[in-house]
């Protein structure tokens, strides 16, 4: 349980994810909260891809992920 909960606040702190998010976007993608172990999955590959190289802001790519929580299986 305490994994789980460091990897939330972690969420929280890194992308700014509220509890209510992490919880809905869980929902439909269980393994949301797992893939974060690497540059290359989960939100951080999201960050590099629409942040870093098309300069979105990420509020919009949390609210993309939250309204669409299956962007994160897309390669």
């Amino acid at each position: 349980m305490d994994d789980i909960t460091n990897l939330e606040s972690q969420l929280k702190k890194e992308f700014g994810f509220i509890k209510e998010e992490i919880r809905f976007v869980v929902r439909h993608k269980p393994s949301f909260l797992l893939w974060q172990e690497s540059q290359k999955t989960g939100m951080n590959i999201l960050r590099e891809f629409f942040v870093k190289k098309y300069g979105f802001d990420m509020e919009l790519v949390r609210t993309l992920v939250v309204k669409y929580p299956f962007i994160l299986s897309k390669t």
